[in-house]
């Protein structure tokens, strides 16, 4: 039987083979911990989602998209304004890092 995932943006389960999983370092798990997060050892993804989060453009685009519509959800007025300053902030780190 092969091992299965769930991918971490899709939600959709995947053969361990046909996905790419990474393993925490000790940091990111108490950085979850902090933020009130389940620790896990590792997070996979499915490979159409990897390919996405591995762009730059298409990953801040979807993580802004995923933000802005839980904003809305909780009901909060300016949804979209605070959305737009996630993703500034989103891509003055990537900035930063590379």
């Amino acid at each position: 039987m092969v091992d299965q995932i769930t991918c971490i943006v899709c939600r959709r389960q995947r053969n361990r083979t046909e996905s790419e999983v990474l393993v925490l370092t000790d940091l990111e798990k108490t950085h979850l911990q902090k933020l009130g997060h389940e620790v896990v050892n590792e997070v996979a993804y499915c490979r159409p989602c990897y390919r996405l989060m591995t762009d730059q453009q298409s990953a801040v685009d979807l993580m802004t998209g995923m933000y802005s519509m839980r904003l809305r959800a909780m009901g909060v007025p300016n949804a979209n304004k605070i959305s737009e300053e996630f993703k500034k902030g989103l891509l003055a780190k990537s900035k930063r890092s590379s």
